[in-house]
């Protein structure tokens, strides 16, 4: 598997991954510093690598997965969630979970019962941009849930881009394509998050 190839995950045993997980979150916390739990609904499985193209986790993904999400949520220890850029079919039979309404909005928020802020993961990888153009992506990920949108902007940097999502949003607002309502209440879930991060004593 991709991730564990690369040891970017603790373990292949989700009980182990809650473990070391907990200590480094409430480590970080000591300090004022936020985490991420990544890559939702479970990247642990993937053959393939997204930056590259789709990975679709269909064959691979199983339900164990979500254990360590659903674990850390419940304990309150998930500040914030990373969507993937995954596919499976069996969630959502048209878009990977990063464009997926049915996986963050469904099994993310009502499921697992997450209601902090989502982010994608970077907009600008091969798993997206290969099938999507920007503005379908940027419309498609708010649309889906996501809350923040990273944009690594490296391969070819483009110091407009910030400005370039921003109209897109703005329009597809205007044209009610995207709800307002969706982009305040990701602002307020962000605001929320900040005020958690106190200035450590000296």
């Amino acid at each position: 598997p991709a991730i564990g190839a690369l040891e970017r995950s603790f373990s292949k045993n989700p009980d182990t991954v809650i473990k070391y997980a907990e200590a480094f979150i409430t480590a970080h916390r000591k300090f004022n510093i936020l985490t991420t739990l990544k890559h939702f609904p479970g990247h642990g499985s993937a053959l393939s690598d997204s930056h590259k193209g789709v990975t679709d986790i269909t064959k691979t993904w199983s339900e164990y997965e979500l254990k360590p999400f659903k674990s850390l949520i419940n304990k309150n220890l998930a500040d914030s969630v990373m969507v993937g850029h995954l596919f499976n079919r069996y969630l959502d039979k048209r878009y990977p979970a990063t464009l997926s309404h049915k996986v963050i909005g469904n099994i993310l928020r009502k499921q697992l019962g997450f209601a902090g802020v989502v982010i994608s993961d970077d907009l600008q990888m091969e798993a997206l941009s290969k099938y999507y153009s920007m503005k379908e992506i940027v419309i498609k990920s708010v649309k889906a849930g996501c809350d923040i949108l990273i944009f690594a902007n490296y391969f070819n940097p483009d110091k407009h881009l910030p400005k370039k999502v921003i109209s897109i949003l703005k329009q597809a607002v205007k044209n009610n394509v995207v709800d307002k309502q969706n982009i305040e209440n990701s602002y307020r879930k962000i605001m929320k998050l900040k005020e958690k991060i106190k200035s450590p004593a000296l």
